[in-house]
């Protein structure tokens, strides 16, 4: 898209924050929406900002990206993610065949 002569990709990323053109505003206002996380990410494919399968794939792509950048930050119930130790167990279904792979993960709690 060419805005005032210049042009801008509907998704694309400075660093590991995602900039977007705020879809649901268009033709009548131009808006840059900053997605600094992916929880805001998530939220803006959600809420529609981005609009289109490309959009929405790109924007996917990039909140990986910003998930795997920021892996500290993920968490479950106040355990950081990257941190817990798990092992993984492969085992074959009897009734269907299919080989299935699971993370067993265990926290002690003191």
């Amino acid at each position: 898209m060419r805005v005032a002569g210049k042009d801008y990709r509907t998704v694309w990323m400075e660093g590991s924050v995602v900039k977007t053109i705020n879809q649901p505003l268009i033709p009548h206002k131009f808006e840059i929406v900053t997605l600094s996380t992916h929880r805001e990410t998530a939220k803006a494919i959600k809420a529609m900002v981005l609009r289109g399968a490309g959009a929405i794939g790109a924007a996917a792509l990039a909140r990986k990206y910003q998930i795997e950048k920021g892996r500290a930050e993920s968490d479950f119930c106040g355990f950081k993610l990257a941190e817990v130790q798990y092992d993984v167990r492969t085992f074959t279904c009897d009734g269907c065949s299919i080989k299935i792979t699971i993370k067993l993960i265990s926290i002690a709690v003191n």
